[in-house]
Parts: structure tokens; sequence; C-alpha cells
């Protein structure tokens, strides 16, 4: 005869046994539930917007010649994300924007695109402060209803070339 113990033993252990193969063939359908509940850390979403080679942006401008804008995004947002860019100069003396260029891109999850766009330097007045800004707009999967953006500015100094200085 089994003893009453050794039988609630056995009973306690096949209960367990059970419980943890329905876990495990449902881990799947509780892995969600608890993600929907929040209870399991998610991870961290984000995309990175950088000037590249910052340290070497220029300080100054000449008005009206050729400037390249290069800026890198990173895409940190565990999925594949469209972005649209927009570039922009802007004068804080003037309280003036031109639109200077756009471009959208596609890029997957953890990589990286440089992107680089010609633009011509605006004509404001000599000496005058400018900033050449690049927005950024992405939606994600996650936060579809809300259209994320960032924004980098590079601020320099506009000058007029020794031509437009000497005048006629």
């Amino acid at each position: 005869m089994i003893q009453p113990r050794r039988t609630a033993y056995l009973l306690i252990a096949a209960c367990c046994i059970g419980v943890g193969g329905l876990i495990f063939l449902n881990r799947a359908v509780i892995a969600k539930q608890l993600q929907d509940w929040q209870v399991i850390p998610q991870p961290e979403r984000l995309s990175e917007l950088y000037f590249t080679g910052h340290a070497n942006l220029p300080q100054s401008l000449a008005a009206g010649s050729n400037y390249t804008v290069a800026f890198t995004v990173h895409n940190l947002e565990h999925q594949p994300i469209t972005y649209h860019y927009k570039i922009v100069a802007e004068s804080p003396s003037s309280n003036t924007e031109q639109p200077l260029g756009e471009g959208t891109f596609l890029l997957g999850h953890d990589k990286t695109q440089l992107s680089e766009a010609q633009v011509t330097v605006p004509t404001v007045e000599a000496e005058a402060n400018v900033g050449i800004r690049v927005d950024l707009y992405y939606k994600n999967a996650e936060t579809s209803e809300t259209l994320q953006t960032q924004s980098i500015r590079h601020w320099a100094w506009t000058t007029l070339d020794a031509k437009k200085k000497a005048g006629p």
C-alpha cells in the first residue's frame, strides 16, 4: 500500500509537470499577454539623426554658393521605417525660412543611412547668421497615429563672395 504522504507528493509532482507543460505549450500566448499588460520590459525605440562629420562643419558659408549638407540616420526602431526629410535655411535676423531640399528613404532596423544633398546657400544680409536645418519625419507601427519628428541645425555666418562684394 502506498503511503498517503507519498501519494500527496506524487500528486503535487504530477500537477507541477502538467502546469509546466501547459505553460510550455502556450508560451507564445502567455508572452503576448504579458507584453499587452506591459509587464515585460520593451526594447527602446529610437532613431538617431546627426550631421555627418559634425566636427568639420564650416563656420561660414558664402551666400549663393553650393553647399553639401551631409547627415546620418540610424534606425533603432526594431522595424523598417520610411523616413522623410526636409532641409531648410533659416534666418533669425529676418525671421524667415527657405526650403532647400527634401527626400525619402526606407531603412531597416539597426541600419544606417548617410544622406547628402547639394543646396544653394541663400542670399541674406551680409555677415548674417543662417541656420541650415534638417527636419526628419517618420511613423512607426507602435505609434502609427503620431508623426515622429526630429531636427538638427547648423549655424554659420553668411559672407558675400569677392565678386559680389566688388559690385558691378
